[in-house]
Parts: C-alpha cells; sequence; structure tokens
C-alpha cells in the first residue's frame, strides 16, 4: 500500500512583489519622494501557498533587513494574500534610498525573487548644493559630469525655468539595470554622466543629478547658459556700416549708438575713452533691449561732451561690460573727427608758416619783375632779327605731354593690382598649387554683337576676335553690355583684356598712357562713389592717391576703359543712385569707354536701348580642342583626342560642354582619371565635380581624418540656407564677411571649403567715408564662391527639402524672388537632386507661358521618368505647337528633342489607338532625323488641332512649312499617300517626301541661286 500527498499550488496573475507606494514608475522601477519618514507596504496576492515577504536596505555591502511586520490571509480558503509592510526614514546625510521588498523561499519560482522602491528625498536642490554655471556655444556638444564616486543610483532632474524640476533619467547600476528616458536627445553614458550632441537654448536651465553610492549620497546642480554670439559679432557703431573699426565725423558735443545684434546671453554696453587721459565725458545713457526669440538686440546710446577744443581727433571704444562680458570680448573702436580744429602740434608752426609765406610772396614779386624784364629784351631783340631780309620765322616746337607723378603712379597701382589678378587663375578650384596665367588658358568661344533689332528680334553678327570689343564698331555709344549665360567665360574674357593691357599687346586703341578700371560688381554693395571703390579695391593700403586725385588723373586721360563684372552679382542693381547707375546711364563720365558684363536674363533694361550689345555663345569644337592643347595636355595629339573622344562617346555632356566653365572642368579632371565617364544631366555633372573637389582634397590626408572630412562634405544645411537667403533677397549678396561665415559654419567646416576651392578669399580695404580719414584705413576679408553656379548648387539643396514634403500651396510664395531665367541652374538643379521637389517645380513652371519652354530643362533633370513626369510631357507638347528656335541653345535643343522622344515612346499613354489616330502615331515615332549634308534635325511636330506641321532646324536658318500632296511617287513602291516638301537654304533647296508612315529625306538637289 502506499500513500500519497498532494501541494496544491496557484501561480498569482502578477508575478512580482507590488509596492503600493511608488509615486511614479519608470520601466519597472518605483520612485517615491519624500519630506520626512514613508510606511512602505508590498504585496503577492491570490497564491497558493502564501510567500514570505520581507523589506531590506541595500547597500554596498549587501542588503539589511528592516524591521517589518508580515501577514498573510485568505478568503476563499484556495488562495492566499501575503503583505508586509515597513516604515523608513532618511538620515541626515541620505538622499536616495534603495529598498528592496524580497520573496523568500519560493516553490517552483511562483513570483520573482523581488521588487525595488528607491526613495527620494524632498529638498530644495539650490539650497544644498551651489550651481556649477556651464556656458556652452549654440549648436556644440554638452556633457555634464555627475560624480567620480562608483555610483549605484543616480537621478538626472532638470528646471528649464529654474522652479519645478522634471525628471531625465532614473538608473541604477546594478545586474538588471533599470532606466527610464524622458527625452530622447539626452544620452545617459555608462560612468553617469548626462550628454547631448546638439545643444540648442531649449536646453537652458538647471540640471541636478542626484547620486547615491550605497553608502553616502548628494546633489551635483549645474546652471547651463547657452552662448549666441551676434552677427556681426562685433558692436555695430551707427553710421559705421557694419565695420569694426572707422572714422566718424562729429562735433564736439554729440550722440553716439553702439549696437550688439543677435546675442544671448544679455550684456550690458560701455562708452569709454580708449586712453585714460582722454578728456571726455559720456552722458544721458540710454540703455535698450529687444527681445527677438532667443536673441537680443541691446543697443547704447550717450552724449558725449569733448572739451578740448585743440586735439581734432579722439579714440573712443563701445565694449561689453558685466557678468556675461568675458564671454564674447566684444569691443569695437572708433575714431572721432572734429571738423574746423587745427591740431595742437601743427598750430605751433603756424607762425613760422606765415613768416616763411610772406618770405616767400615777395621772392616771386622779384623773380617776376625780373623775367618781365628780360622777356621784355628778348621780345625786342626777336622783334629786330624778323625785320632784316631773307630771314624765315623760326618753327615752334611742341610741347611734351607730361603725366604727373602721381598719374604714373596710379597707373603702377593699377598694374600690380591686376597682375595679381590675372596670375592667379583657377581652372578648377583645388588646383591651388598650380596657379595659371589667364593668358595661358584663354582660349576664344563665340561672339556675336547685335547690328539691329529686325521685326522685334535682335540681328547679330560673328566677331572675328575678342580684341573687337575695345574698337569703335563695338563701343559706338561708348556704352556695351557683354552678355554671356554663367560659365560662358565673362569674367575670364575681362581678366584677358587686362593682361592685354598691362603687357600693351592688345592692337586697339588702348595703348600707351590710357588707363583701364576694372570692378567686380559684386563687391560694391553699399558703394555708391566709383572713385571710393577704385581707392577701396584697387589701390594698395599705402598708397597717397584720394579720391580726387583719382578724378584728376582720369580727366586728363585721352581714353580710360571702365570694366564693370558681373551686374547679375550687383547687390545695388535697382539703385539709382549709385555712380555705376549714372554712369551706364551717361550722366557721368560721358567720354569714357564702359563694358558691362552680365547673365542676358539680367541685361539692364533702362542702359540695354542706349548701349552696344555683345554676346558670348560658348565653346564650338574648335575652341574646346584648342584649350585642351593650350592648357591641359600640350601639342599631344593622342591625348588630345581621347579627351574630346571621351566627349563625344556622352551627348548630353557634348552640349552641357558648350558651357566653356564645365568643359575646362571636364578636360582637366578626364585629363587625370583614366574611366569614362556618362551623365545624363547637368545635376549628376556638377555632382561628380564638387565630389571630385572634396575627393583631391581627402586622397592627401591621414586616414583617421576622413571620416570627419566626409561627414563635412555631405552635411551642409547650413551652407544650403545661407545661399538660398543669398539669392533669394530683392538684392542678391553673394559676398560675405568672412568673420560672418565663420560665425555661422564653424571654423572646420569653413576651412574645409576653402582648402578645396569653393570659397575663395579676397582681401578688401575699408575706408571710412569722410574726407579726413585717409589714415585710417584696413583691410578686411571677403568671402564668394568659386563661381556663382556653386551657390546655386547649394540653394537648390535647400529649395528641394523644402519642397520635397506634398503641400505645395506656398510655392508661388516661397518661388517667387527667384527669377528662373536668372537662377536656371538653381532651379535645374533642385530638380535633379529631389523627384518629389521636380515635380513640383515643373508643374509651378508649367503654369507660367513664358517659362514652359524651360520647364523642358528641368524635366530632364530627372532620371527617374515617373507617371507624373509623363503626365508633364504630355501637358507640354500637346498644349500648344513645340518649335526648336535658333535662338535656342545647343542643350535646349536636344533637351527639346529629348522632350518629344519621350513623347513618341510612350504615346499610347497619350494617344487614343483609333483608326483616325493611326498615323499620327506612326508619324510621332518618326520624330527625329538628320542628314549629314545640311547637319539638320527634323521634327515632327502636331498642333493642339490636331494637323500635322513639320519643324526643320538648322543652326542658321529656320523655316516652318506646310505639307502639300504630291504626284511623284516613282521613286516609292507603294499606294500609300505623299507628301512633298520644299525649302531652301542659303545655298541650295532640298526636297523631302513624306509618306503617311514615315518621313524620307530624298538627296538634296543643288540649284543654283
Amino acid at each position: 500500500m502506499y500513500s500519497a500527498m498532494l501541494f496544491f499550488i496557484v501561480k498569482p496573475a502578477i508575478t512580482i512583489p507590488v509596492i503600493e507606494e511608488c509615486s511614479n514608475t519608470y520601466g519597472t522601477t518605483c520612485v517615491k519622494s519624500i519630506s520626512d519618514s514613508v510606511e512602505v507596504n508590498c504585496f503577492v496576492r491570490d497564491s497558493r501557498p502564501a510567500v514570505k515577504l520581507s523589506w531590506s536596505l541595500r547597500t554596498h555591502d549587501g542588503d539589511h533587513i528592516l524591521p517589518s511586520n508580515y501577514m498573510n490571509f485568505t478568503i476563499d480558503n484556495v488562495t492566499y494574500t501575503s503583505h508586509v509592510t515597513a516604515t523608513f526614514s532618511f538620515g541626515e546625510s541620505s538622499v536616495l534610498s534603495l529598498l528592496v521588498c524580497r520573496a523568500n523561499s519560493v516553490p517552483l519560482n511562483l513570483v520573482e525573487d523581488e521588487n525595488v522602491l528607491l526613495i527620494e528625498k524632498e529638498m530644495d536642490y539650490t539650497s544644498l548644493a551651489t550651481p556649477i554655471r556651464r556656458y556652452l556655444k549654440i549648436h556644440s556638444p554638452m556633457s555634464l559630469s555627475c560624480t567620480d564616486l562608483g555610483l549605484n543610483v543616480v537621478i538626472w532632474k532638470w528646471s528649464p525655468e529654474r522652479d519645478a524640476f522634471e525628471t531625465l533619467y532614473v538608473s541604477i547600476f546594478q545586474n538588471s539595470n533599470h532606466t527610464k528616458i524622458s527625452n530622447r536627445e539626452y544620452r545617459l553614458e555608462d560612468e553617469g554622466s548626462l550628454s547631448l550632441q546638439n545643444t540648442l537654448v531649449e536646453h537652458e536651465g538647471l540640471y541636478a543629478c542626484v547620486h547615491h553610492n550605497g553608502v553616502g549620497g548628494g546633489i551635483v546642480l549645474y546652471d547651463v547658459i547657452v552662448m549666441v554670439e551676434p552677427t556681426p559679432v562685433f558692436p555695430v557703431i551707427d553710421g559705421c556700416n557694419h565695420q569694426q573699426y572707422c572714422v566718424l565725423e562729429k562735433q564736439h558735443q554729440d550722440v553716439l549708438t553702439c549696437s550688439v545684434l543677435g546675442i544671448r546671453p544679455k550684456v550690458a554696453l560701455e562708452w569709454r575713452a580708449f586712453r585714460e587721459e582722454t578728456a571726455i565725458d559720456f552722458t544721458q545713457h540710454q540703455f535698450k533691449e529687444t527681445q527677438r526669440g532667443d536673441l537680443y538686440d541691446i543697443s547704447l546710446t550717450v552724449n558725449f561732451d569733448f572739451t578740448q577744443t585743440t586735439q581734432n581727433k579722439v579714440t573712443v571704444e563701445c565694449r561689453a561690460v558685466g557678468e556675461n562680458a568675458e564671454l564674447f570680448s566684444l569691443s569695437t573702436k572708433i575714431d572721432l573727427l572734429f571738423p574746423n580744429v587745427l591740431p595742437a602740434e601743427q598750430r605751433s608752426y603756424t607762425s613760422t608758416i606765415a613768416i616763411i609765406f610772406l618770405l616767400v610772396i615777395f621772392m616771386m614779386i622779384i623773380i617776376t619783375a625780373a623775367v618781365v624784364i628780360i622777356c621784355r629784351i628778348r621780345a625786342r631783340k626777336l622783334k629786330l632779327k624778323r625785320n632784316k631780309p631773307g630771314d624765315t620765322e623760326n618753327e615752334g616746337i611742341p610741347m611734351m605731354e607730361n603725366i604727373n607723378g602721381k598719374a604714373e603712379r596710379f597707373i603702377e597701382h593699377l598694374k600690380a593690382k591686376y597682375e595679381i589678378l590675372y596670375d592667379s587663375v583657377q581652372p578648377i578650384p583645388y588646383i591651388k598649387d598650380r596657379m595659371y596665367c589667364v593668358d595661358d588658358v584663354f582660349v576664344e568661344g563665340g561672339l556675336e554683337y547685335m547690328t539691329h533689332i529686325y521685326k522685334k528680334e535682335a540681328q547679330w553678327d560673328k566677331l572675328s576676335s575678342y580684341q573687337e570689343l575695345v574698337k569703335e564698331n563695338c563701343l559706338k555709344t561708348k556704352r556695351q553690355i557683354l552678355e554671356g549665360e554663367p560659365g560662358y567665360g565673362k569674367s575670364t574674357l575681362t581678366l584677358q583684356l587686362l593682361y592685354d593691357w598691362c603687357k600693351s599687346l592688345s592692337k586697339t586703341s588702348l595703348r600707351g598712357g590710357d588707363v583701364m578700371i576694372y570692378l567686380r560688381l559684386r563687391q560694391l554693395g553699399g558703394v555708391q562713389s566709383i572713385l571710393n571703390a577704385i581707392r577701396q579695391f584697387i589701390l594698395p593700403m599705402d598708397s597717397d592717391i584720394i579720391e580726387e586725385d583719382i578724378k584728376d588723373i582720369l580727366n586728363q586721360m585721352k581714353t580710360v576703359l571702365v570694366l564693370l563684372d558681373g551686374f547679375d552679382e550687383y547687390p545695388d542693381q535697382e539703385s539709382t543712385e549709385t555712380d555705376i547707375y549714372h554712369i551706364m546711364k551717361k550722366k557721368m563720365f560721358q567720354e569714357f569707354n564702359v563694358i558691362l558684363t552680365t547673365r542676358p536674363s539680367c541685361v539692364p533694361k533702362d542702359f540695354a536701348p542706349h548701349s552696344d550689345r555683345v554676346r558670348l555663345t560658348g565653346f564650338g569644337e574648335e575652341a574646346r580642342r584648342k584649350y585642351v592643347e593650350k592648357a591641359v595636355v600640350g601639342k599631344c595629339g593622342k591625348a588630345v583626342d581621347r579627351i574630346m573622344r571621351k566627349l563625344e562617346e556622352n551627348p548630353v555632356l557634348n552640349d552641357l560642354c558648350q558651357v566653356p566653365l564645365f568643359f575646362v572642368t571636364f578636360a582637366h579632371m578626364t585629363y587625370d582619371d583614366e574611366l569614362s565617364l556618362t551623365f545624363n544631366s547637368v545635376t549628376s555633372f556638377v555632382r561628380y565635380m564638387i565630389s571630385c573637389f572634396h575627393s583631391h582634397m581627402k586622397n592627401k590626408m591621414n586616414d583617421e581624418n576622413v571620416t570627419n572630412f566626409e561627414l563635412l562634405e555631405n552635411e551642409h544645411k547650413v551652407l544650403d540656407k545661407i545661399a538660398f537667403e543669398s539669392l533669394s533677397g530683392k538684392n542678391q549678396k553673394i559676398v560675405w564677411k568672412r568673420e560672418q561665415l565663420l560665425n555661422q559654419l564653424g571654423d572646420e567646416f569653413y576651412d574645409q571649403y576653402l582648402r578645396i576651392g569653393l570659397f575663395v578669399e579676397e582681401e578688401v580695404l575699408n575706408i571710412a567715408d569722410t574726407p579726413n580719414a585717409q589714415n585710417h584705413i584696413q583691410y578686411n576679408t571677403e568671402v564668394h564662391f568659386y563661381h556663382k553656379i556653386f551657390c546655386e548648387w547649394y540653394a537648390a539643396y535647400y529649395i528641394a527639402e523644402q519642397l520635397s514634403g506634398g503641400n505645395t500651396d506656398c510655392i508661388d510664395e516661397f518661388l517667387q524672388t527667384l527669377d528662373p531665367f536668372n537662377l536656371q541652374y538653381l532651379y535645374r538643379f533642385a530638380c535633379g537632386l529631389n523627384k518629389t521637389a521636380g515635380e513640383n517645380i515643373i508643374q509651378y513652371l508649367q503654369q507660367k507661358d513664358e517659362s514652359k519652354k524651360f520647364a523642358i530643362l528641368c524635366m530632364l533633370e530627372q532620371e527617374d521618368k515617373t507617371d507624373r513626369f509623363l503626365n508633364s510631357v504630355n501637358d507640354l507638347v500637346l498644349s500648344k505647337e513645340t518649335t526648336i528656335s535658333k535662338g535656342h541653345s545647343k542643350l535646349l535643343q536636344r533637351s527639346t528633342i529629348q522632350i518629344l522622344d519621350v513623347a513618341s515612346k510612350n504615346q499610347e499613354a497619350f494617344l487614343t489607338n483609333s483608326d483616325v489616330d493611326q498615323d499620327r502615331q506612326h508619324l510621332l515615332n518618326t520624330n527625329v532625323f538628320a542628314t549629314p549634308v545640311h547637319n539638320m534635325r527634323c521634327a515632327i511636330i502636331f498642333t493642339p488641332s490636331g494637323d500635322i506641321a513639320l519643324t526643320i532646324c538648322s543652326f542658321l536658318t529656320l523655316t516652318k512649312l506646310k505639307l502639300t500632296p504630291t504626284d511623284n511617287n516613282d521613286r516609292i513602291n507603294s499606294m500609300s499617300t505623299y507628301y512633298t516638301l520644299k525649302f531652301s537654304s542659303q545655298d541650295n533647296d532640298v526636297e523631302l517626301i513624306l509618306r503617311s508612315n514615315c518621313l524620307l529625306l530624298l538627296t538634296p538637289r543643288y540649284v543654283s541661286n
């Protein structure tokens, strides 16, 4: 006989001891805040058998059991509820304690062994710990350490308003680590420190680390303040045009205002004399503070009284003072000039000068009297000689024109400056170790000048040489507008003219003592006077030639040529108050010859009707080959052929390289790289260009620096926005102060883009706009993109990001200041960089008649031909007649044909399959033909009414023809209907026969005119 005992076990629904006193639960960790003592309770409900529970205090040397009251009870005689309670209070030094509710002798793993309760002592953190002040620059990383002691428990809290604290992290460092993340921006490191990668103003506040290591604990308190440097990074003085040093004319009793713009935290400002011994009083201090979001504009206006009437100049300083002043080191010094004051040292010599002056006058009277007497005696003798027979009249000796010393120095200064410019040509931005002289790389592209206007269309003739630009037939009006698309070499051509003048190579009228003035208009924002511009941007710092001297020198020259480069980049192009405007309107320098360069879309309407017009038409095949021989490989025929062959292998690239900038880059990169390059759009080509710029520098770096280099190559959102804002304003401003860009981009980013050549620095002379300030001058560094196309490239990233979403309600407002004809590459890049943004932009362009043709170029930037893209093609092709004009660029001609080709290949999406439309479909399939005899392309076009027309395009002629039936079917063995078309070219007639389902191009019949 056997006997058995049965035990029934019931597992509770909640298999962990339950603690009732949780104020908050972070993950699986209960936290309770108390001010004095607390009764803690722990349960296990509905278990069989009952579970023995106890409370312990966990320390560094183990758990210590607390006095507890344990009980269990049952209601249904089946399951039990176990309960334990204990009372806990903090010691004097404790701020955190970890209590453990433990289940003892649990059969068959009925429940988890334990649950923990973190007790936090309620307290005023600021009264227990002195905050450690931490200043962090905006966008910099933050790292706050807690303690060097071994940690058991840590809580990080944050108070943005410096009152109530919220919990960021709760972490218990043990085998099962309980961590709560309330803000994913923050990170808790293994040693308990709190870190943040990108600190913003919103992260300011008090941070408290409450910690305990099992023996004792404490609090570490941080006061984090985010710093934002002002823009510009120095106090701005009213009247100084944002210059850190300038000269102002003031009265002895006057007003000064100093401002700091966009700063955080706030600072106080102070006016003071730069030298302690200067007797100047500042009174009536008016302090103004304006909050703009998270930033502050601070200004201080004072009245001053300068009592020393014997001193004509004093230096004063506006500086930051007070609690936060040492964070920024803000200071601006200016010189105050007082009119009608003779300096003491100069006045001490006045009496001496007066005496010398009287003596000189007396001596001049004596000398003049002597000269008069001598002249009369000689005249009497000469008269007697003339009365003698046989004497002939003496020939007069012409006086030689003598240019004064300042004029000679002025010309020397010009040539020295121009030599720096034309000797520093970089075909590719990163080629800094091989600067070229412009004459070593300059190759003439196509040049045409406008002869007249016929039926509202400009008529153009070719120029045989760029040197004709400065001849009379191109300067009849003495004002010439030289236009060219971006990258067509306008600036390079002006540098070649400078070289010719400096070397006296030009066979034009610009020889001898004539003067050539060259100014880059992008630098002239806010500079109204051209004389000031010459002094500031051309002459050296130590030159003694002032603006009045420049005016006198120019007026005494026979001929002066003024080259104004880049009107499309001129910030003040809308102003009618500048000298540039008055010069082009012939209100100033009427006898000077002036050449203004610009993009065709920015030809100034006020000047164009009264100016001679010349345009650059780009590189043909001959110019490309000549450039490769001259600047890339030399006279090595095979190497030249190899580069040209690569170009011919890619038709799109071949058209792109009509633009000299693109071809030059392609030629140098191809020579260095044996790979065969294929590009389907200008976006893909420029993307490759820029990657080559970065790769060239990256190959020279140590491996450990490559990762960060690549990060800066790909992460350029701040630059994208800067570029966009520079192009989207009413007045484009694509030149920046070096300090401004450094502040916005950071030193590392700025240095990398400068090293690869995308940024170019120029030293610019700053002179105060006062007649007595010639001794108070300094150089500032200005920065611009290597070419405006690269500014458009980075701005396109910003546009692509903004328009990549589905909402396009504000697209008109967003793009209204961006003229697609002035910024064509900006739009094309944006379409190529992002498919969704591109589709939105194309739809925006197609809404306007004047930009529908431009939409074709944007369409072909997209690599993927989506349904929306095909619908856009459909809308464009069928909405109105599509034409190819001789006035279109080769790229636009090819792009139009490509769009028609897309329409042909996808005609089933656009056309019905009825019998009536069959002929149209067959014809549309044969929409592009070419003949090597005339190098023509023919495209079949459908008008909205469905009529068939044939557009024949050559480089010189455009003839649109209607189809007429013909009976000449002898050469075609078919019963189909035929049409004969005849058109005349310059040399011969050509006959075309068109069948209803194909197009045949017959052999030309040469006839005499």
